[in-house]
């Protein structure tokens, strides 16, 4: 800093004695007489004239001084302020020097470098840029390596009003294997790490360990992606699948512990290559190519159809037209459509392996593991949600068409099962979205702050094809034996009380009955209370 400022006020100096050499030697340069030619007088009477014009000089010289110091002293107090700030920085001056190259290209990630706590701007296709809605972030010095963290984890507390042995197989699958489990369970803890460089190429790691009475530790999602741009993005490897609206929602942010029974008639994760993009906050679509999963399955164990080289397809779009209008009525509005095919020749070894409960997990019927997939499997769902103040509504439906056959024997029959969805939310300070409430005011007892409370009901139901549950050929009513056992149908009533301290931090309790109907079994009423504590990084 010394030598900077010795090293200005040196060149200053040359500067100005230069300036003053050029402007003697201007005033001394009086032409010589010729020889013969005598020497001009000198009028006396002009002296006076010479005399203001040199004083004028001079005035002019001290101002243009006076201003060359005035614009150093202004660039000295600058670099001093920039040096200060970087030597009290907690990141040793890179958080002072980066705040002061701040740019607003990649705000996405991060609007300035260094590193930082923030929130991520979320939009239904960029899920497969933008994992989590909260992260810590990370950038080198000029920025075009960028590196974050991500990530959340549950708590549980659960009460199971019956014990699973009154449901079909005693198959109580999700939430313990011990069987009906009361207690407490650590249910899941997730870490996402993303990775973009020059803002176009990048990868995200996702890796997740669930529930605490079995070990079972994989990559949740794995791929490496390249964003040409807003409307063009492709990825590959192990990612969501684009069909179901609720399942590209956030884990951390859904508004009950689980989600719906729209699960049970989805696929989850995938292995693929895939496109998406938005369009001015108008349109997002997605289209991928990927090895194809049964319901209600993932990857996480293999790739999918190993004995068979078809493939699967899907696509979605979804429409937020008004998403920037000043409608207030109408902004908060998206619906869209999304679809799948795929051909399978017995290359799974079952269809629809797990339906099964929302909350409890339990599973109320199964197939037969001699059914198998017999060609076109098909999806479509509709979807939509709306947000307007305090008022959050959300829908789904999916039906998931499938030809099967029981055995190599059984002529293929086509099954069409069918799930749909509806949950309503109201927040008491903040406001809902499709990311989870936007608290208004953090918990702080000293300002009397609380946070924010999202009420929320749910209504679900699958409703499975009559035919799964005749036998014989060609599935004729009153057979005694079918492709299924257990209930044709289950509807679930569920009410939510969520409270968010900040968006980093929630309680959650849960209340839902499942009831039972047709088929071939009677099944009870499913009673669960769950409750949770959650923190997301």
């Amino acid at each position: 800093m010394k030598f900077q400022k010795l090293f200005s006020v040196l060149w200053m100096v040359l500067m100005l004695v230069g300036f003053g050499l050029t402007q003697v030697n201007a005033q001394d340069q009086t032409p010589e007489p010729t020889p013969g030619q005598a020497a001009a007088p000198v009028k006396v009477k002009h002296g006076k004239k010479k005399a203001m014009e040199a004083a004028n000089d001079s005035t002019d010289i001290q101002s243009q001084i006076q201003a060359l110091q005035r614009q150093n002293d202004a660039l000295q107090n600058r670099i001093q302020a920039i040096e200060d700030a970087a030597l009290s920085s907690p990141q040793a001056g890179t958080q002072a020097v980066m705040e002061a190259q701040s740019s607003a290209e990649g705000g996405d990630w991060t609007n300035n470098q260094g590193m930082h706590n923030a929130e991520a701007s979320y939009s239904d296709a960029s899920e497969y840029i933008d994992s989590e809605s909260r992260y810590i972030a990370f950038s080198n010095n000029n920025g075009n390596m960028q590196f974050r963290i991500g990530g959340y984890m549950f708590a549980d507390a659960e009460l199971n009003f019956f014990p699973s042995g009154i449901y079909l197989n005693n198959a109580y699958t999700s939430q313990s294997t011990t069987g009906n489990y009361n207690g407490f369970l650590a249910q899941k803890a997730h870490l996402s790490f993303d990775g973009r460089y020059d803002k176009m190429f990048g990868m995200s790691i996702g890796i997740e360990g669930d529930k605490s009475t079995s070990v079972s530790i994989g990559f949740f999602h794995a791929y490496a992606y390249a964003e040409f741009d807003k409307h063009f993005k492709v990825l590959m490897g192990k990612f969501t699948n684009p069909l179901s609206l609720e399942g590209l929602q956030p884990s951390a942010d859904l508004p009950f512990m689980e989600a719906s029974m729209i699960a049970d008639l989805t696929p989850n994760k995938d292995i693929g290559i895939m496109a998406v993009g938005s369009f001015s906050h108008f349109m997002d679509y997605a289209l991928d190519v990927a090895n194809g999963e049964q319901d209600n399955e993932s990857s996480a164990t293999g790739p999918g159809k190993p004995a068979q080289a078809g493939k699967a397809i899907t696509g979605r779009v979804f429409f937020t037209p008004w998403e920037k209008s000043d409608d207030e009525d109408l902004k908060g509005l998206g619906f869209g459509i999304a679809g799948s095919w795929d051909n399978e020749q017995a290359g799974d070894t079952a269809v629809w392996a797990k339906m099964e409960t929302s909350l409890g997990g339990n599973s109320f019927m199964a197939y037969s593991p001699t059914v198998v997939p017999r060609g076109d499997f098909w999806h479509w769902d509709p979807q939509m949600y709306y947000y307007n103040g305090n008022f959050g509504l959300q829908s789904e439906l999916v039906q998931s068409i499938q030809q099967v056959g029981f055995g190599a024997t059984l002529t293929p029959v086509l099954l069409v099962n069918t799930a749909w969805m509806a949950q309503a939310s109201w927040v008491i300070g903040g406001k809902p979205t499709f990311e989870g409430p936007k608290v208004d005011k953090e918990f702080d007892l000293s300002k009397g702050d609380l946070g924010a409370f999202e009420l929320v009901a749910r209504v679900h139901q699958v409703y499975m094809d009559a035919n799964s549950f005749y036998g014989g050929q060609p599935f004729s009513p009153g057979a005694t034996s079918g492709l299924a056992t257990g209930a044709q149908v289950a509807t679930a009533y569920g009410l939510a009380v969520n409270w968010w301290f900040n968006t980093h931090f929630k309680t959650q309790f849960d209340l839902e009955r499942t009831d039972f109907s047709g088929g071939t079994q009677n099944v009870v009423s499913e009673q669960v209370f769950y409750t949770r504590m959650a923190f997301i990084l």
